[in-house]
C-alpha cells in the first residue's frame, strides 16, 4: 500500500468512526429513554430530532467552511491567515450554539409542536419540549467537541478527533 492510500485511510476511518460514534448518542439517548422512562418518552424524544438535526447542520456549517478555508491557507503558508480563518469559525459556531441553545429553551413547546406534536396527547407534548429543552441546554458544547474535532482533524490528528468523540461518547452514556 502506497504511503498516499495509507495516509487517505489515517483520515477515513477517524471520519467515519467520528460520525459513526456522533450518531451512537442518538441511539444510546434512545436505548436509556426507551428502557428508562418507556415508549412515550422515546417517541417524545424523537419528535426533537428534526430540531436537533437542523442544529447539528447550522453549527457544522462553520466549521467544514473554516477548515478548508485553514487548509487553503496552511498550504501557502499563510499562517495568520489560518488563525484568522479559525478564530472566525469557531467564533460564528460559539456564537450560533449559543443562539440556538437560546431558541432551544425559550421555544421548546412551539419547535416540538411544529415537529408534528401538535396533534398527540398533552403528556407527549410535554415529555418532548422537556427533552428539547434539556437537550438545547447542553447543545453548547456538543456543539463545539464537533467545530473542534474538525479543526483537531485537519490540523493533522484524525486519531485524536476519534478519540475526543469517543470521550464525548462516553460521558453522554453517564
Amino acid at each position: 500500500m502506497s504511503a498516499k492510500t495509507k495516509s487517505l485511510f489515517g483520515y477515513i476511518f477517524p471520519a467515519v468512526g467520528g460520525l459513526f460514534v456522533t450518531y451512537l448518542y442518538n441511539v444510546v439517548d434512545g436505548i436509556f429513554v426507551g428502557q428508562g422512562i418507556g415508549a412515550a418518552a422515546l417517541g417524545a424524544v424523537n419528535i426533537g430530532v428534526p430540531f436537533i438535526t437542523f442544529v447539528v447542520a447550522i453549527a457544522a456549517m462553520f466549521p467544514m467552511g473554516g477548515a478548508t478555508v485553514v487548509a487553503i491557507r496552511m498550504g501557502r503558508v499563510d499562517k495568520d491567515g489560518a488563525n484568522r480563518a479559525f478564530m472566525t469559525a469557531f467564533s460564528l459556531t460559539l456564537f450560533i450554539s449559543f443562539i440556538l441553545l437560546i431558541i432551544g429553551i425559550v421555544f421548546s413547546q412551539q419547535i416540538v409542536d411544529i415537529s408534528g406534536a401538535r396533534e398527540l396527547s398533552k403528556e407527549m407534548r410535554e415529555l418532548s419540549a422537556d427533552y428539547l429543552l434539556y437537550y438545547s441546554a447542553f447543545s453548547v458544547p456538543m456543539l463545539m467537541s464537533t467545530c473542534l474535532s474538525v479543526f483537531v482533524r485537519n490540523d493533522g490528528s484524525p486519531t485524536l478527533s476519534f478519540v475526543g468523540m469517543c470521550i464525548g461518547a462516553v460521558a453522554n452514556i453517564f
